[in-house]
Parts: C-alpha cells; structure tokens; sequence
C-alpha cells in the first residue's frame, strides 16, 4: 500500500503544485492509494475554504488535516460537517464542529486506514484545544477497532511538544506526522 503524507498546503500555489505532482504520478502509475494533505493554510494562507477542499479532493487528496488556523475562514464552520474527510484538531471543545479521526477503506482490499489529527497546546493562540496527552491513547485504541493503519497529524508550535508525542505514543502508531 502507498500512502502520501503532505506538509502543509500554502494557497494557490501549494493546491496546484499538489495538483500537478498527483497527475505526474497517475502519468506514471504510480498513484498512491491514500493521499493526506494538510489544508491548514490552503485559503491564500489562511485556513481552508470549501472551494480549496474540493479543488484538493479533485485533485487527489482523500483526506484534509488542519491546525491552529483551522477557524481562519468562517465559511468552513458551516460546511465541515458535510465533509467527513475534512479533519479538525480532535481535542478542540466538544461543541465544536466538524471531527477529529476518519477511517477510510484503501486498496483493492479495503484494508482501513485511520487518520487522526490532533493539535498541540503550547503557544496555540487561534484555538483553545484541550491537552491532547491524555485522551491521545483512548483515541488510538478506538480508531485501533476500525483501522489497522493508523496515521496522526499532530499540528503543534514548539519542538519539544512535537518530541514528547513521538515519545508518547512510539510504538502504537504506523506514523506521527
């Protein structure tokens, strides 16, 4: 199975180079078979419009991570809940809209992928999200019961709170991006 994890997708640009890389590798038919793109600043650099999400599903993406900047374009609150592949941080307040993990069957097997997004606390100014520390390892374990490939974007500021995850979750993640 071949699964591509991008960084964070800036603006016009970043959508359309996206765009070309994903038609050169179906040129040379070496489509992956799940595409996860961060869309934290995919709307002229802040935040994600729907317009972007679907010129990023059109092109490719299957799944849209985000970030602090996630709220940055308003319009975004109103939609996300009719986008399940769009992902907000998991560990913003419960009333907030949209989800935090998705499962997505890959391949001719349909073999289960989660992907799991989640934000640091540290120096996060746009957003107020709960510690993700603690509800990190329940979220795996339930993302675990449906997917036996599990992803995690975790947008976070400081380096030592992106060490301490990796540290924090070695060994019960396929990947920690």
């Amino acid at each position: 199975m071949k699964i591509l994890v991008t960084g964070v997708i800036v603006g016009s640009v970043g959508r359309k180079a996206l765009a070309r890389y994903l038609a050169s590798l179906a040129d040379t038919g070496e489509s992956p078979d799940l595409v996860v793109a961060n869309g934290n600043f995919a709307a002229g650099g802040m935040g994600l419009t729907g317009d972007a999400a679907r010129e990023l599903f059109n092109a490719g993406v299957d799944v849209i991570t985000t970030g602090e900047n996630v709220w940055d374009q308003k319009n975004l609150q109103d939609i996300i809940d009719a986008y399940p592949r769009i992902l907000r941080p998991y560990n913003l307040p419960g009333n907030s809209p949209g989800k935090g993990t998705v499962v997505v069957p890959v391949g001719p097997d349909d073999a289960s992928v989660g992907v799991v997004n989640l934000s640091g606390y540290s120096f996060i100014q746009r957003i107020l999200p709960d510690n993700p520390f603690p509800m990190v390892r329940d979220i795996i374990e339930t993302v675990r019961s449906e997917a036996r490939i599990i992803i995690v974007d975790f947008f976070s500021i400081p380096s030592a709170e992106k060490v301490a995850m990796r540290h924090f979750i070695d060994g019960e993640v396929t990947a920690l991006i």
